[in-house]
């Protein structure tokens, strides 16, 4: 059997296992929304003994076949690139000048910032080489995002604000904001989201960085939800990381709760402390599973419209 087709088998098993075990009878869905998602791998890079992944704290995928992860143990990051029949393969680690933060991907390169120093790198493809980009004075970078022709966008801790960035590195906005803000993202307007830690929630922000709504994030356990991770797909819909239950959560465009994925543990297709996600092109989930030391990916599952 080839590895595509074990891969459409496990897509299929789990699809039945996901809607049972995944997904709970209190949550509500919408015709043709996501419901859940359905575990499909993991990746720790193990048969490279010097590039097993420790600790995964941030993960950005650069196309169907390719992601590169942080590692916060000796401070690296890593590119892996989908081989086919030989699995996911990493490349030699990065080695970087401080303890990494924040990743994204632009489209060309990787997006890097690092705790501590002010500082934010390119790490440029196919090389990997790093070259140190200028900020403004006293920026304390952490979460970022970025999307192919508009940009990127990060969080200055010190600062209290959003920077948005154009694809050439100019400043274009700053916005002020109050919170923590634990993931920013794109959305498919051109606008951009940012993740406040206490209280949880979701602020969007128009192109001209006004907020234009908030939605708290729900939980579903006793203790509040930590969102650590965020993305947007086309259609609206936008897809959480929840530290603090080890669930990925999934809120309408009108920030209504319309699905969950995953739940903690340390088995296969569970979370422990997930610190980040991607969405791949093709709609698939990368987590940074950091409490396991490893990558998951999850396939995202819809529920039909009914007739």
């Amino acid at each position: 059997m080839s590895r595509t087709q074990f891969r459409l088998l496990q897509v299929q098993t789990m699809a039945f296992v996901g809607l049972a075990y995944f997904l709970p009878s209190t949550v509500s869905a919408q015709p043709g929304a996501p419901v859940a998602f359905a575990w499909q791998e993991s990746i720790k890079g193990d048969k490279e003994p010097e590039i097993l992944l420790r600790w995964p704290i941030a993960i950005a995928t650069a196309s169907d076949l390719e992601f590169g992860v942080l590692d916060a143990w000796k401070a690296r990051f890593l590119v892996f690139k989908d081989e086919g029949t030989r699995g996911w393969k990493p490349k030699q680690p990065v080695e970087l000048p401080a303890p990494p933060s924040g990743l994204a991907f632009d489209g060309d390169r990787y997006l890097v910032t690092l705790r501590g120093t002010g500082a934010l790198v390119a790490i440029e493809r196919p090389e990997l080489e790093i070259r140190r980009i200028s900020l403004p004075p006293d920026v304390s970078p952490g979460a970022i995002a970025a999307k192919p022709e508009v940009g990127y966008l990060l969080f200055d801790s010190a600062g209290n604000r959003l920077i948005r960035f154009s694809p050439d590195d100019q400043n274009l906005l700053q916005v002020p904001i109050d919170g923590y803000v634990t993931a920013v993202a794109f959305d498919a307007s051109g606008g951009f989201l940012a993740a406040i830690a206490t209280p949880p929630e979701i602020r969007r922000f128009g192109t001209n960085g006004e907020m234009t709504n908030s939605w708290p994030v729900p939980s579903i356990a006793a203790a509040p939800a930590w969102p650590v991770g965020l993305d947007a797909d086309a259609g609206g819909d936008l897809i959480i990381a929840d530290r603090h239950t080890g669930q990925i959560l999934i809120l309408d465009a009108g920030g209504k709760l319309v699905g969950i994925g995953a739940r903690q543990g340390w088995d296969a297709g569970l979370l422990l402390r997930p610190a980040d996600i991607s969405r791949f092109p093709d709609g698939r989930i990368a987590v940074a599973d950091q409490g396991n030391g490893r990558v998951q990916i999850f396939s995202q599952l819809r529920q039909d419209a009914g007739p």
